[in-house]
């Protein structure tokens, strides 16, 4: 049987979170959603996730600033952020540079969003069966 993935979508627009959340499902995914900060956190540490889609602007909260803390507590699960700013090169540059696996416009395609979340967690799964390798010698 094949690994089901758990993607955790942070989004404070409920709308989004329902649709990422149906696509997503029907895509094979177990979803988990959080509309606050607050809900994400308690999220990330129920259950073992595999991906956070992150919303940029989380209502009152910085989704750049949230990035930095799921990386720092979190450094192997990838984060990839939700921008409802269109494509912006420095936005791009500075999230990569605080740990984003990517960043992806809402407005875009559903078949982006599936590439994006495949090519994030088969990088994922190379690098953590590198560290495994890495780790018998």
């Amino acid at each position: 049987m094949e690994k089901r993935f758990q993607i955790l979508v942070v989004d404070d627009e409920e709308p989004i979170r329902g649709i990422l959340q149906a696509v997503l499902q029907r895509a094979g995914y177990a979803i988990t959603t959080a509309a606050t900060k607050t809900e994400a956190e308690t999220a990330l540490e129920l259950k073992p996730l595999d991906l956070v889609l992150l919303d940029l602007r989380l209502g009152e909260d910085d989704g750049l600033e949230f990035l930095e803390e799921i990386h720092r507590q979190h450094p192997a699960l990838p984060v990839v952020l939700l921008s409802g700013l269109g494509d912006d090169d420095v936005m791009r540059r500075e999230a990569e540079k605080k740990g984003a696996a990517g960043i992806l416009s809402k407005g875009g395609a559903f078949t982006e969003l599936y590439s994006e979340i495949k090519r994030v967690l088969e990088k994922n799964a190379r690098s953590a069966d590198k560290s495994k390798e890495s780790g018998m010698d």
